[in-house]
């Protein structure tokens, strides 16, 4: 265990100074960003000017909505690299040197891929939304904020979770690249309140996929929009779906993995 650890930690202190030899890259995706923040509080903007309001919701907490689901993207960048394109190492046979370790192939695949840099791009997303927000008069509460940021964690895991469950479908049908074009189609969906889409859909991204949870809950919750006890309800909501995904997940593994090792994948 000590010598996966020390291996580990050298692996992150490599990965971390790759990530500082790419400067330039990490300067422009600051820029890049500002802007689309910008871009962003004038949209909005635009839209209560013209509308007077949008489903009920403020502007100050579209803009809050925004940062979170960029938060999210970031976390998900981070720390998912590895599972977007899973089905590639089974296809390329790279999964069979992973498979003669002693530890799982989930974890050395996905681990490898960890990114650094999305994570000073979330570090600089959170500054910009309290100074935004503070310039506009609004005050987040710390604590309620930190809880949402666990809850938005928790939705990375799960969304891991889902991710994974299609890219193991390689084992059956070789290419699974279609996984790509699922993280496009959800792009437009998370820009704005799931709240406003019909009950069913709402439905469908509460308890298939947790899209609900990923800046929607969290947004009503630092603006004061829902309680303590609501949020700590919804937060149960999210931990059972996480379960259920990671249960589907592991049996689809097993299976897969069994077709793979008897030579049919």
């Amino acid at each position: 265990m000590r010598f996966f650890c020390i291996m580990i930690r050298r692996f992150l202190i490599i990965s971390f100074k790759k990530t500082l030899e790419y400067r330039f890259n990490l300067i422009s995706y600051f820029c890049t960003n500002l802007l689309l923040f910008l871009l962003q509080i004038l949209f909005w903007n635009i839209i209560f000017k013209k509308f007077n309001g949008f489903y009920g919701w403020k502007i100050e907490q579209l803009i809050m909505l925004y940062s979170y689901t960029k938060i999210y993207y970031n976390l998900n960048w981070a720390l998912s690299s590895g599972t977007f394109q899973f089905w590639r190492s089974i296809n390329s046979g790279e999964l069979d040197v992973f498979l003669t370790k002693p530890v799982n192939p989930n974890w050395m695949i996905v681990g490898l891929r960890i990114n650094f840099m999305p994570l000073f791009q979330l570090g600089f997303e959170i500054t910009l939304m309290f100074i935004v927000l503070s310039f506009m008069g609004y005050q987040i509460d710390i604590l309620r904020f930190i809880e949402s940021l666990i809850m938005i964690c928790l939705v990375v895991y799960t969304m891991n979770r889902i991710y994974l469950a299609l890219n193991y479908t390689a084992f059956w049908i070789k290419q699974a690249n279609f996984v790509v074009n699922i993280l496009t189609m959800i792009n437009p969906v998370i820009r704005y309140p799931i709240t406003i889409y019909p009950d069913n859909i709402i439905k469908f991204f509460t308890y298939v996929l947790p899209l609900v949870f990923l800046a929607t809950y969290p947004t009503l919750f630092t603006s004061h929009s829902i309680t303590n006890e609501d949020f700590f309800q919804i937060n149960k909501t999210l931990v059972l779906v996480a379960i259920t995904w990671t249960i589907i997940t592991a049996y689809i593994w097993r299976k897969g993995l069994k077709n793979y090792e008897s030579g049919r994948g």
